[in-house]
């Protein structure tokens, strides 16, 4: 299987990006895009001749995005996406097997999520037909409005054009995420984090590198050893920039636990000491499968998203399904990089 990037567990689906370099060798990848794409050929005159040379050279310029999605192995969803101030969704293609999922949906808010960086408008083509049967589905992503295309791709059925400001369709993919990414894994982690911790933004780099494995709490409960943890860098940093797992939790005294984890803690002794002291016991949490994101998703742009209600904890928080946070952290996950992708 090509790089993973998102996993639906419900239903065995695996999404995988095409990389610059897959366009260029002409991978299993690419062929997989290319041949889905090319089976819309009956109504888009030349579309082989698109996807083989105006498509490719995009993903290799880094101009276009394209996505595959694998059911049980087959390949059955392909989308296409270009860059810029004024982006354009070029191609989404479902297979019949997943109409009537929620697969759609997740594609088009991930489509939304690749161009959102550089975008002001987001635009497409559509035959009018698929328009009349899936209005609802367009509109609950803020497109509304459609007029008659200037250019027909299309054979035997009127080309519409359709076009909504990338802050609308920001606003209803933010609200749509939990729901979408509830039972999904993304890099072959799931996103349901179950806590929120704040780390010093040393200790939260040394995380995100590997050199620190092992993070101290003057109060924890063992309840959350094997728990998801998505890892708030405090100020001046104030973002999500990753998660972890707490694979293994220890409570004992802090003599105890710097004998044990000394070496994984991050600090020095003398910075442990002022930290533990006055307590009996502190917690170590042992983290691993850790995952940085892409870009960190700062307090300032969460707020902007998803409410002003997002405070960052004094230590760590629990995610309630009504919180805040609980909208904030899928997106940060969705910011993950190609390059961080596990291998199926």
């Amino acid at each position: 299987m090509p790089n993973c990037l998102f996993a639906n567990l419900a239903q065995d689906i695996t999404i995988s990006r095409v990389t610059a370099e897959d366009a260029k060798r002409r991978t299993d990848l690419w062929r997989d895009l290319q041949n889905l794409v090319i089976e819309c050929d009956a109504m888009y005159p030349k579309i082989d001749q698109w996807v083989g040379k105006t498509v490719r050279a995009g993903i290799q310029s880094g101009q276009r995005s394209g996505f595959v999605a694998y059911h049980n192995g087959i390949p059955v969803v392909s989308s296409i996406v270009k860059r810029g101030p004024n982006a354009k969704f070029c191609h989404l293609k479902v297979k019949e097997s997943l109409w009537g999922s929620n697969v759609g949906e997740f594609f088009f808010a991930l489509m939304v999520m690749e161009v959102r960086a550089e975008a002001q408008q987001i635009h497409f083509t559509l035959p009018e037909s698929l328009w009349e049967e899936k209005k609802a589905f367009f509109s609950s992503f803020a497109f509304r409005e459609v007029e008659k295309s200037g250019r027909q791709y299309r054979l035997f059925d009127d080309e519409l054009h359709c076009v909504a400001s990338i802050d609308n369709v920001w606003k209803t993919v933010v609200k749509k995420l939990p729901k979408l990414t509830a039972s999904l894994e993304i890099n072959g982690s799931s996103q349901d984090s179950d806590l929120l911790m704040s780390v010093h933004p040393r200790f939260a780099d040394s995380i995100l590198r590997g050199r620190k494995t092992v993070e101290i709490r003057r109060s924890f409960s063992t309840r959350w050893m094997g728990h998801r943890i998505a890892i708030y860098a405090g100020a001046p940093v104030s973002s999500i920039v990753g998660e972890a797992v707490i694979e293994k939790l220890v409570e004992d005294t802090p003599g105890s636990i710097w004998n044990q984890f000394g070496g994984s803690i991050g600090c020095t002794k003398g910075e442990f000491d002022s930290y533990v002291s006055g307590v009996d016991k502190v917690f170590a949490l042992s983290l691993n499968n850790v995952r940085a994101y892409r870009r960190p998703l700062s307090l300032q742009t969460a707020r902007s998203l998803v409410g002003t209600g997002l405070r960052p904890p004094q230590s760590y928080a629990r995610l309630s399904v009504d919180s805040p946070w609980t909208r904030a952290i899928p997106i940060a996950g969705l910011l993950r990089p190609a390059g961080h992708v596990q291998e199926t």
